[in-house]
């Protein structure tokens, strides 16, 4: 059934294709003569990507997945962007400055921007987002850094002043959420508006088509005003099966994919495969760990945390199931990340050690040789979403690394909608899953403990473990009221130290992503946030397939 599917799906990707005027080929040119073509923008043609799952909305306020966003930052626009050394630049505001007030920011939007849909984009359109935003429960911890603007208002249609309780590290990067368009959105129900699965945005590519667990199908936005991209159509093809999807790399029905590491070992040193496809090899900003549930009396002592990360053999998961491609982290930044501490060691594989922890705990065996403390047996799930054979590998591992010390583990692999939900309201155990540093990411969102979230008390943040340090708030606190990236390193480090100490959560490592890349697509990079950016991608006209 996944093969017939899989099939299916690509099949009327490029029906679609064909209906714009052209039609698929293996490949326009042999591969002797890829590389001879001259490397001049040309327009036109059509990539075709891939992922293993499907995006969850195209609502830019709403998403909490990868994919989700991927496809959002190529329909959307912000009022300033990240540069690819991390700094930010203007996007859809074209400068500001501060206002007669210290405290005050004035932001002048670009002018002559239309939505796709022609309705022309005004400060109206970022004010109705920033009040969104204040009163929407986000999984993208934006909320947290708007807390900083006392007040946004329209000066005139392309003229806004924001006045902030006070300057902080945020006070530019609070504006990095992509804007929604007023007319279409205002009075409804945000959750359930049709457009957030067909969305309008003022990006680089328009919305066409998004058939679920298929494809989404984008088309390029002529009228963008910083000049429409140079490919005329990207669609995205979800192929679950790795190696489906590997098979349509090579009969060139995907130009895009994102190589398994065992994918990369066998395939690498190929002839047909070098010649046919650019590797790109990188680390993004992202981490893979294991969250525990700070309310769970299981998890309360940081020294039993301390012995579960110390009988966790993170080296060998490392080169058992990424077959070598990742990097032991210490702390809650990614290794190549400007606040991580470098001098900071990970925690060593010691089961010797973790067992002599527990036992301080007071852990002793029972008959089963499960350990308990006071008739508690100590027994756990370890919840991760479905359809990530990397995290089904890792939770295999960290589980049998735990039985050996006596502690019972079970798996739980839950669809991504019913796994976030449980995860935001603090239900799980522990929770296997990814950390993503993106450009939206302040780190007081994640571990300052105003941001545990609290149905009850109506309280929203993304600290689902809920970790609670009185030195880590000052930490955070200052962190964000400083605009000096020096002292913030410090500070970032002194946080990185603590949380080592206190391990409220496995660090396990972060993964080396390889995409291998039809080279018949030039001038293909990644952005500061490690996808693909696609803005200035181009195809050769002698390698035009479409």
């Amino acid at each position: 059934m996944r093969t017939l599917t899989a099939a299916w799906l690509l099949l009327t990707s490029f029906a679609f294709i064909s209906g714009c005027g052209g039609k698929p080929a293996s490949h326009p040119a042999s591969a002797n003569t890829m590389e001879s073509f001259v490397d001049s923008p040309s327009y036109g043609d059509t990539i075709v990507d891939s992922s293993i799952a499907d995006a969850m909305t195209l609502n830019p306020l709403l998403y909490n997945d990868r994919f989700s966003l991927s496809i959002i930052e190529m329909v959307f626009d912000s009022l300033v962007v990240l540069d690819e050394k991390l700094q930010i630049k203007g996007d859809l505001a074209e400068s500001w400055e501060q206002g007669q007030d210290s405290r005050e920011l004035i932001i002048h939007l670009h002018q002559g921007i239309k939505w796709h849909d022609g309705v022309p984009f005004s400060a109206e359109d970022v004010k109705f987002t920033y009040d969104l935003l204040l009163h929407t429960v986000t999984p993208i911890g934006l909320s947290s850094t708007l807390d900083e603007v006392d007040t946004l208002e329209i000066i005139d249609p392309f003229t806004l002043r924001a006045r902030y309780k006070k300057i902080t590290s945020s006070y530019l990067k609070c504006w990095l959420f992509q804007i929604l368009p007023r007319h279409l959105y205002q009075g409804g129900n945000l959750a359930e508006s049709s457009y957030n699965r067909q969305p309008v945005g003022t990006g680089p590519f328009r919305f066409v088509e998004w058939v679920p667990q298929e494809k989404i199908i984008l088309k390029a936005n002529s009228d963008y005003f910083t000049g429409r991209p140079f490919i005329d159509n990207y669609i995205c093809t979800v192929i679950p099966d790795p190696s489906m999807a590997y098979l349509g790399l090579l009969r060139g029905d995907i130009d895009i994919l994102r190589l398994t590491p065992d994918q990369y070992l066998k395939h690498a040193d190929e002839t047909e495969f070098k010649t046919r496809y650019n590797i790109q090899r990188f680390f993004s900003l992202d981490y893979t760990f294991l969250g525990f549930n700070l309310d769970n009396p299981l998890f309360s002592d940081r020294l039993v945390r301390r012995a579960l990360t110390m009988a966790v053999n993170r080296q060998a998961i490392i080169d058992d199931v990424l077959y070598g491609y990742g990097k032991q982290i210490s702390g809650p930044f990614p290794p190549d990340y400007w606040a991580y501490d470098r001098g900071i060691m990970p925690w060593p594989y010691s089961t010797s050690e973790a067992v002599t922890l527990l036992s301080q705990a007071g852990y002793r065996p029972a008959s089963d040789g499960i350990l308990e403390r006071e008739g508690r047996r100590f027994s756990f799930t370890i919840s991760t979403n479905n359809g990530n054979e990397i995290r089904r590998l890792v939770a295999l591992q960290i589980q049998k690394c735990l039985q050996e010390i006596g502690v019972d583990v079970r798996i739980e692999r839950l669809e991504w909608g019913d796994f976030s939900d449980r995860l935001n309201n603090r239900q799980l155990d522990a929770a296997l899953l990814g950390f993503f540093y993106g450009p939206h990411v302040d780190p007081y969102s994640f571990w300052h403990s105003s941001m545990i979230p609290d149905k009850e008390k109506k309280l929203k943040g993304l600290n689902t473990i809920g970790y609670s340090n009185p030195e880590a708030d000052r930490l955070l606190e200052e962190y964000r009221s400083s605009t000096d990236r020096s002292v913030q390193e410090k500070l970032c480090h002194q946080l990185h130290a603590i949380l080592h100490q206190d391990q409220p959560m496995i660090f396990l490592f972060s993964e080396e992503k390889i995409v291998a890349v039809d080279k018949r697509i030039r001038q293909l990079s990644n952005s500061a946030d490690g996808f693909l950016n696609f803005t200035k991608a181009f195809i050769p006209e002698g390698l035009q397939k479409y």
